[in-house]
């Protein structure tokens, strides 16, 4: 049962169920455990978009797809925007405060929320044709009024994760997250029979309007009620630290989608499919880099309000590491069994989204150097907003011009330089504030020891594909040997750790 009170931030083993000893022989910690648990969770729900894509490139034809794709970007533009950082917002002010002042935030939370969504809701539900316009695909009115219905219940949902993570109860997220992700995938797979996109967006509202009850229902068992919990002096507070992550996750989201958008401009639905397949990378690796954000950030706060940065660099290290630890293999293999992988998975109607997903690859590396939840917990936000303007400038421009010259190509090069550029800066600002060096910022010779790593293990499925007359026994014999030779190095690490 879940319990009531003030979550601590002390995190006890003894409630996770037991892991296996490989987990251990990797000299996980605390945090470390945890993540893995909130990582599951997120890795599941990208598995069940995934399966669901995978699924529906088989039952569309190729335009349909283009148009389902459409739909999921503009959702995927609106929420983070709409959310205004109130997931990390409940992150910051939560582990900060007393149980009353938890249940006032909580609750000017959702009211914020409905205050902000609904009248966007609206508007889509009765002026669907400016927005179907716009993007030059008319196909997408009736779709669009059903997906204003879709934000309103879907958007408060969005803080039922940070709740449980603040309380230990990750466990229980991941089994509420294995659920909801089989509900999607069963939602796609029946109503994608019928081909009728405005249904699957029908039966995710009902799904959504579930896990909404749930939200709900787990924040006043665990804070109490909606009465008496008004404090306009608190809403100011509240309001003035949200609008900066606001306008955060608008520029991030426009930064993160833009490459999209020019494509989509190009008013062909067939090169949209294309390029959303191999656009692939942001999901895979955002919802890693989720877990470890909406782990570590409580953390950060807690370390930065008793003054300990050192503490909180030791832990931005250690979660680059862990990081490292995955991305970097990923990115290898990947990158040597694309051009065989992405035909197989969607058809070889998608075998043009190859390059593209290629090119997204080489953001991988880049996500290890995660110091973007130490500088919003360190009340830093301008300077991550300033950093995504950039991110938005360089991007949009780069991307109109190479797209004009190189084609569907261009935006996706674009995504990935202007995301270094940013990177460049966001590492500036974190040497100047917390007082580091470029060769203390981050742990450089750990990243180059794993991508190494990577890369010796990625040697060996190249050649066995290069040398073997089939796919069919090349891919399967590397793969394993990719796994043995990386688990061999992982096992090492732990035990010098240990």
């Amino acid at each position: 049962m879940i319990e009531m009170g003030h979550p601590s931030n002390a995190y006890s083993a003894s409630k996770l169920p037991p892991f296996p000893r490989f987990l251990d022989s990797l000299g996980l910690g605390q945090l470390s455990r945890k993540t893995a648990v909130v990582g599951a969770s997120k890795i599941i729900q990208f598995l069940a978009v995934l399966a669901t894509n995978i699924l529906l490139t088989r039952i569309f034809l190729i335009k349909e797809f283009g148009r389902y794709q459409q739909s999921w970007l503009l959702v995927n533009t609106l929420v983070p925007v709409l959310l205004l950082g109130i997931p990390q917002g409940i992150n910051f002010f939560l582990p900060r405060s007393d149980p009353a002042t938890s249940r006032k935030i909580l609750w000017l939370f959702y009211s914020i929320l409905a205050v902000v969504s609904l009248p966007i809701a609206l508007f889509l539900v009765i002026f669907p044709q400016i927005l179907a316009a716009l993007l030059g695909n008319p196909h997408l009115v009736p779709i669009l009024q059903v997906i204003g219905i879709y934000l309103i219940i879907v958007l408060p949902t969005y803080c039922l994760d940070p709740l449980l993570i603040i309380h230990n109860k990750q466990v229980v997220l991941l089994v509420i997250t294995t659920i909801y992700a089989l509900l999607f995938f069963a939602v796609n797979l029946f109503f994608g029979l019928y081909r009728s996109i405005e249904l699957i967006f029908l039966g995710l509202s009902l799904i959504a309007g579930i896990k909404l009850f749930l939200t709900l229902w787990l924040t006043g068992r665990l804070y109490g009620g909606w009465r008496k919990t008004f404090d306009p002096a608190l809403l100011k507070q509240i309001v003035g630290y949200v609008a900066v992550l606001g306008a955060i996750g608008a520029v991030d989201v426009i930064s993160l989608n833009i490459d999209k958008y020019l494509v989509a401009c190009l008013r062909t639905e067939t090169l949209y499919a294309i390029y959303s397949i191999g656009a692939i990378e942001l999901p895979l690796i955002m919802l890693l880099l989720g877990s470890v954000s909406a782990v570590v950030m409580p953390e950060f706060s807690r370390l930065l309000k008793q003054q300990d940065e050192a503490a909180a660099i030791a832990l931005l290290h250690n979660s680059m590491k862990k990081l490292a630890m995955f991305i970097y293999p990923m990115f290898t293999y990947l990158l040597v069994t694309a051009y065989i992988f992405i035909p197989l998975l969607f058809t070889e109607s998608y075998k043009d989204s190859v390059p593209i997903f290629c090119i997204y690859l080489f953001l991988l590396p880049l996500r290890v150097a995660n110091n973007h939840p130490l500088l919003i917990a360190a009340g830093l936000q301008r300077y991550a907003l300033i950093g995504r303007v950039i991110d938005v400038v360089i991007n949009f421009v780069l991307g109109l011009i190479l797209l004009r010259f190189i084609g569907i190509w261009g935006p996706a090069i674009s995504t990935v330089l202007a995301t270094y550029i940013h990177k460049m800066y966001q590492t500036a600002i974190v040497m100047e504030k917390f007082h580091l060096s470029l060769r203390t910022v981050y742990p450089w010779t750990v990243f180059a020891q794993w991508l190494g790593r990577s890369v010796a293990c990625a040697l060996i499925v190249l050649g066995l594909n290069i040398l073997l007359p089939s796919y069919l026994i090349s891919v399967p014999l590397g793969t394993v040997l990719f796994g043995l030779l990386y688990g061999w190095f992982l096992l090492k690490s732990g035990r010098h750790s240990g």
